[in-house]
């Protein structure tokens, strides 16, 4: 697997994440990683609850982790 396209939800924004030669753990961890700067810069300047913010991340590596058929372990804040 090259790398996993990671697009928070209702978004047009996205990063890669090369992923050859990484562990479950580490994908797991690039992926919560790449999923918070996304929601975090959709979300710039909006008035909303830090769970939020939390709600997108998780929603995020999810659907990502999903696309990668992973397991859904994911890191926590």
């Amino acid at each position: 697997m090259a790398a996993a396209l990671i697009a928070a939800p209702a978004s047009a924004e996205s990063i890669r994440i090369p992923l050859a030669g990484k562990t479950p753990h580490q994908v797991n961890v690039e992926v919560y990683k790449a999923a918070n700067k996304l929601c975090r810069e959709m979300n710039a300047g909006a008035s909303f609850p830090i769970d939020a913010q939390h709600v997108c991340v998780m929603n995020t590596v999810h659907a990502t982790m999903a696309q990668l058929k992973a397991p859904m372990k994911v890191a926590e804040r």
